[in-house]
């Protein structure tokens, strides 16, 4: 279900339940991205009251090719970047002291720009996310060797995450961040 499918008030209800659920299993200073189209900037906000103790950005996903719209198509998507409270969150890009060089702009391709099996990821959801970069994301937060769960997502069409896209389902998975996360990070 999404929010077009929903009452607003309902929409904002189920996306407060299912970040509250994501703070009550995570550590404290873990970091937490959250996805949203422009048109729910309020919702986030609204759903996100209380829970977290910092919101560390909004970053924007740059994509390749624009979507559906109506005065302006969009070609980005927001992600929220909170902290759940408790801790100092991990800093892995301190400005490029470790190698990574990161804006607030990411630039990955988009699904809907991709040929072959990966068009058909857009059949599980309509905003696939481009493995390489959760996995920055996820590399700009974590140390080697640490757990990162992934709510409401698993690999595309139930395949190894190594097959480049995440889509939208239910359920949630925990990868460890190892040197395949590293090798994908930064492809675009």
């Amino acid at each position: 279900m999404a929010s077009g499918e929903m009452a607003p008030t309902a929409f904002r209800a189920l996306l407060g339940e299912s970040l509250s659920a994501c703070c009550a299993v995570s550590k404290a200073g873990a970091v937490h991205f959250i996805c949203m189209d422009w048109r729910h900037l309020s919702d986030v906000e609204a759903a996100s009251a209380g829970l977290y103790d910092t919101l560390l950005n909004v970053c924007v996903w740059n994509k390749s090719n624009a979507g559906m719209g109506s005065l302006y198509r969009s070609k980005h998507e927001m992600v929220f970047v909170y902290r759940v409270p408790g801790a100092p969150h991990t800093n892995a890009v301190e400005l490029g002291k470790h190698g990574r060089n990161r804006t607030n702009v990411w630039d990955y391709a988009s699904v809907n720009s991709l040929r072959g099996s990966r068009r058909e990821d857009l059949a599980l959801a309509p905003t696939v996310k481009p493995l390489a970069m959760v996995a920055d994301a996820f590399c700009d937060v974590t140390r080697q060797g640490s757990w990162c769960s992934i709510p409401f997502w698993a690999p595309a069409r139930a395949r190894s995450p190594r097959r480049g896209s995440l889509a939208a389902s239910a359920g949630s998975t925990s990868i460890p961040r190892t040197s395949m996360w590293r090798s994908n990070a930064g492809r675009t």
